[in-house]
This record gives structure tokens, sequence and C-alpha cells, in this order.
């Protein structure tokens, strides 16, 4: 294993980022970053903060894959750390820490994305919807099943690397990569249709996390909610 290397967009924030698998993830997320090879660190080896470095701060399982890949090399590298939260597109949520779920990961495909099932994990931190003009509609329907139910919802506006799915993006450079964004105008018409500003639990996922400390704060939220057993 090399040294430990930051992520970009982490840097600055009280957020760490560990991959332990040290391989491409095998779901294969439309635009995902990582698994189009665009990352900062080899997709070939894992990335581990040491514990005592990482310390006080959050660590976060698997910013270049999916929590319930390898799950057991996950649950046993993310307990080494004091504060740790894990991620995941595949609704088995019995982690031993908060869980952010992506609840579209087939952000096109409605008929895969998933609903709030009948009895909600309670260390469930927030899930992430992934958003863009051309399933705003659809994807404003599955914010306001999972707001019903009282869950925080993270709005990511989706990047393209091959081409903009419509007008109304432009490319830039977003971290460490040239992609296909959302303008300003594009943004908020999205987060209009999606229920930004109406709904207290919808928040959107911004640029830099040193600016942001949304999941900061929903970390500690759900960190209380499963201490009191609620």
């Amino acid at each position: 294993m090399g040294e430990y290397i930051e992520n970009p967009k982490l840097v600055g924030s009280n957020i760490v980022a560990c991959f332990p698998q040290g391989k491409p993830c095998p779901i294969g997320c439309n635009q995902c970053y990582a698994t189009d090879g665009m990352v900062y660190v080899p997709m070939t080896q894992p990335n581990i903060p040491d514990p005592a470095w990482a310390g006080e701060r959050i660590v976060r399982m698997n910013d270049l894959g999916d929590s319930n890949v390898e799950r057991d090399k996950v649950i046993n590298c993310g307990v080494r750390y004091k504060h740790t939260f894990f991620n995941t597109s595949i609704p088995r949520l019995d982690f031993p820490g908060p869980v952010i779920l992506t609840v579209n990961p087939k952000e096109e495909d409605p008929e895969t994305w998933t609903l709030p099932a009948d009895h909600l994990a309670v260390n469930l931190m927030a899930v992430r919807v992934r958003v863009s003009v051309t399933n705003a509609d659809s994807a404003a329907a599955l914010i306001r099943a999972w707001t019903r139910e009282k869950v925080y919802v993270l709005l990511m506006h989706m990047r393209y690397y091959d081409a903009a799915p419509g007008e109304g993006y432009e490319c830039h450079k977003h971290i460490v990569n040239d992609c296909w964004q959302p303008t300003w105008t594009t943004r908020r018409h999205v987060e209009h249709i999606c229920g930004v500003g109406h709904d207290h639990l919808l928040y959107v996922c911004e640029g830099s996390c040193r600016d942001c400390h949304q999941c900061e704060s929903l970390f500690w939220l759900c960190k209380r909610r499963t201490e009191l057993g609620a």
C-alpha cells in the first residue's frame, strides 16, 4: 500500500476519505469519475488514512466505490476510526455507523430507484439523489417520497464527461477533471423542480466540502439519533 493521498475535494474540511478495496468499483454508475478512471489515486491499490492521523475527523468510507462491495473488508477497516460513515447504492444498510444511500444510481431509469421501506434504518444518515435536466421531474417525486418519511436528501447535480445531455451545460474543470456541468440558470431550474427552498430536509451538494459542512452536520445528527435509539 502506497502513501495516503487526500481527496482534493475534501481538503480543508473535517472529512477524510478511505478506499480499502483497491480496485475499480464493479457497479458502474453512469458518469462516475471513479469508474471512468479519472481519479486522484491509482485504482489498483487501497488508499487508507492512518487512524492516528485521522484523529477526530470523520472518515468517509468508499469515496471511490461502494461500501457493500467487499463489505467485510470495508467494515473491518472502518471500525478502526473514531468517526466513520459509509456510502452505498445497494439498499443494505446494516453497517456499524451512519450510511448515505444513493437511491437512483441509474438516474434515468426510475424502475430501478429505491423507495423508502416500511421500517427505515435508524443509521440512515441521508439519501443521495442524482439529478439533471433530463430526470428532474421524476427525481422530484423520488425526493418527496423520502422527505415524507423525514429522511434528509442530498441533491447531486450530474456532471458529464463524454457529452452534455442537452442545452444549459458548459464544460469546465471540477476539482481535477474537465466535465460538462449545469450552468447557474440550469442548476436553479432543476433545483426549483426538485423543491429546493421549500423543504427543510433537502440539501444541495455543492463544490468544495470545506465550504459546505452539510455531510458533517448530517453525520452528527445521525450519530445523536442512533445513540438515543430513536
